[in-house]
C-alpha cells in the first residue's frame, strides 16, 4: 500500500469517484461521511466497496474529524453541505469552518499528516480516459477495467499515482 487517505465526503459523488480512483491506486482508504438523510436517504450506499473503512460522522464535529484523522497519511476534504439546500449558516460552518477545523486539530495534536487538501483537488482522470468537447466521459476499448472518475476543475492540483 502507498498510504492511508482520509477522504471527507467519500459516500458522495465526487468523493466516491475519488475512493475508487484511490483504491485501483492501491491506496489504503478511510471515508467520513455524515451520511446526510437528504443526500442519503438509504444510509450507507452500496455502491461504497467493502475494504474502505468507513466511518460516520460530521466534519464539523471535533472528536469526529479527529478519530478519522488518526493514521492517515493524506486528506481529501470533500465534504460539502449541497448549496441547494437553504440553511445558510450550516452551508457556511460545514463548508467553510470544517476546514480551518480539519488545519487546527493536524496542528494542535501534531498529526502527520503529509497533505491536507481542502475542499477542492483536481484528481486526473487515468491516461485512456478522455474527455470530449462537450465534456462527456468515453474511454478507449483497454480500458473499460478503470474506476470511473469525473474530471474535476479546482484551485488546489494533487495527482495520485
Amino acid at each position: 500500500m502507498k498510504g492511508r487517505v482520509l477522504v471527507t465526503g467519500g459516500a458522495g459523488f465526487i468523493g466516491s469517484h475519488t475512493v475508487d480512483l484511490l483504491l485501483a491506486r492501491n491506496y489504503e482508504v478511510r471515508v467520513l461521511d455524515s451520511l446526510q438523510p437528504r443526500v442519503h436517504p438509504h444510509g450507507k450506499p452500496d455502491y461504497l466497496p467493502a475494504e474502505v473503512d468507513f466511518r460516520q460522522g460530521e466534519v464539523e464535529n471535533p472528536g469526529d474529524l479527529l478519530r478519522a484523522l488518526q493514521g492517515v497519511d493524506c486528506v481529501l476534504h470533500l465534504a460539502a453541505y449541497q448549496d441547494y439546500m437553504p440553511d445558510f449558516s450550516r452551508f457556511l460552518h460545514v463548508n467553510a469552518e470544517s476546514t480551518a477545523l480539519l488545519y487546527e486539530l493536524i496542528l494542535a495534536h501534531r498529526l502527520p499528516v503529509r497533505q491536507p487538501t481542502a475542499k477542492r483537488c483536481r484528481v486526473e482522470p487515468p491516461p485512456t480516459m478522455h474527455l470530449s468537447a462537450a465534456g462527456s466521459r468515453h474511454r478507449t476499448p483497454s480500458s473499460s477495467a478503470l474506476p470511473r472518475l469525473p474530471a474535476t476543475s479546482a484551485t488546489t492540483s494533487t495527482t495520485f499515482r
